[in-house]
């Protein structure tokens, strides 16, 4: 028969309870008792926060008298960073024979240690087992959506929805109208953090929030993502870049974020930036005092040399502009002049040299747009990543329009009153070299009396859209963007 002698202390770091506790061999230690047989108790278990609960009842084999004893329920995190400087702690979940819970517990690996304490001789009896707790974050689609002044996500998982994303992880939604969400790879909270991960960015028109996307921790605001807070609270748009940074538009000012710092300035400058960004090799933005586009290098506001001199003082306003960064390298943007009407439509190859090596061929492609054209009155637009193709709204229809040809076709119409409030094309894995796209959609997002629809549309070989009969999501609420989540990693926003 096995025996444990008296155990003083739990052990204080998880790679001790990973191996074992000590058992006390010094004199004081005169209290035997038999080792208690457990059954009925699982080595392994697998659940998700906030949806499956541990119910879980030991058979104690060989107690005569259980009222001999107590009982503790503990939870290590597996996380936990021996010599670190601290103990670990764990939590206390029931201090009953049985538990009984909700899991309310963040994503991460554990071990749940079930105490049989004897009461008189204060022995305790460790039993160790493994637990996994998963979220259901890690995969589907996150709508941002506002209604009544309020902007949260919709989340559609595989097994169900989660209306208002950020509530239900116990944060207030944000206040104002839904302005853009973006997906966030390898995020960390310091630089030198080992810790990355999956993290959601979004704006309202008054306010920011950063969330870990596995837990739905919140874990910055407005109040503490600057180096120095903007006195102007305007969040107008934010991406993310090949190279890894954050940029973002408050107040017509640039911001830069390296993963594990906060928001920075960029140098001192007096642009007014419009609220539109592409991405290729460097964020392109338009300032609306001198009508030029400029692209954000090293940190810095940066004008282009002479191989961009279209882009440049062009007496005209920025109407839409989106790049194709990585696998195409591309950008493209129409400019409309507020006096003529008429427009111009420019791509760029947006490899990095063409940037700053003279005689370089920036500008592939310019092409004047007559006033009457009908993408000059587009209310919503949105880019194909691999075609020379704009998708464009006009009321409840949305047009197909080509560059070579600069002519529309229509591709849907909604029913009346049906307005589209986003057009957006995702491709998941995020398009590189060597990846192979398993998912390829223009999402169109629709609004009528204070409901919002999302249709999801298949592409033919030349870009169009395949024909649909209902929506793919519905809720409350006017929606801005769509982010698709798969395995912890997301869409880029084209």
């Amino acid at each position: 028969m096995k025996y444990l002698k008296s155990i003083y202390s739990l052990c204080i770091a998880t790679a001790f309870i990973l191996q074992s506790c000590y058992k006390d061999d010094s004199v004081a230690a005169t209290n035997v008792l038999p080792e208690i047989e457990v059954s009925g108790i699982q080595n392994n278990y697998t659940v998700i926060t906030k949806v499956d609960s541990l119910n879980i009842k030991p058979v104690l084999e060989n107690i005569t008298h259980e009222a001999d004893y107590s009982f503790m329920w503990l939870l290590y995190d597996k996380t936990f960073t021996v010599n670190a400087g601290t103990v670990a702690k764990p939590d206390t979940l029931a201090s009953t024979k049985d538990l009984s819970i909700l899991v309310n517990k963040k994503a991460a690996d554990y071990i749940l240690v079930f105490n049989i304490i004897h009461k008189k001789t204060g022995v305790t009896q460790m039993n160790r087992y493994n637990l996994v707790v998963n979220t259901l974050n890690m995969n589907g689609w996150y709508i941002l959506k506002d209604h009544n002044n309020q902007t949260d996500y919709d989340f559609f998982h595989p097994d169900g929805k989660i209306e208002n994303w950020m509530q239900y992880h116990g944060y207030t939604s944000l206040t104002g109208k839904a302005v853009k969400s973006i997906f966030i790879p390898d995020m960390r909270t310091s630089l030198n953090s080992v810790d990355r991960f999956g993290a959601l960015a979004v704006l309202s028109d008054q306010d920011i929030a950063m969330f870990r996307l596995e837990n739905g921790q919140r874990l910055y605001t407005y109040d503490n993502l600057f180096f120095t807070k903007p006195s102007v609270k305007k969040p107008q748009n934010i991406t993310t870049t090949p190279a890894g940074t954050v940029g973002l538009i408050n107040d017509s000012k640039f911001y830069v974020l390296n993963k594990g710092g906060l928001f920075a300035n960029t140098p001192p400058n007096d642009y007014v930036l419009s609220d539109k960004i592409g991405v290729t090799s460097y964020e392109l933005v338009f300032d609306i005092k001198s009508k030029s586009l400029l692209y954000v290098s090293g940190g810095s506001l940066t004008r282009f040399i002479a191989n961009g001199s279209a882009m440049m003082n062009t007496a005209s306003d920025l109407m839409w502009i989106e790049g194709a960064p990585e696998l195409r390298n591309t950008g493209a943007m129409i400019f409309k002049n507020p006096t003529t009407g008429t427009g111009r439509l420019i791509r760029i190859d947006a490899s990095v040299g063409n940037f700053f090596i003279p005689g370089s061929k920036l500008v592939t492609l310019e092409a004047e747009i007559p006033a009457e054209n009908p993408v000059l009155q587009a209310e919503q637009l949105g880019g194909n990543y691999d075609s020379d193709l704009l998708y464009y709204s006009k009321g409840n229809q949305v047009f197909i329009f080509d560059f070579a040809s600069l002519s529309s076709s229509l591709q849907v119409s909604f029913p009346e009153g049906e307005k589209v409030t986003r057009i957006q094309h995702i491709k998941y894995p995020v398009p590189v070299r060597g990846v192979v796209n398993k998912l390829n959609y223009i999402a169109i997002a629709t609004f009528k009396d204070g409901k919002y629809k999302v249709y999801l549309y298949s592409l033919n070989s030349i870009g169009g859209l395949i024909p649909k009969s209902a929506p793919d999501f519905e809720g409350t609420g006017r929606v801005s963007t769509i982010n698709y989540i798969e395995n912890g990693l997301g869409s880029r926003v084209f």
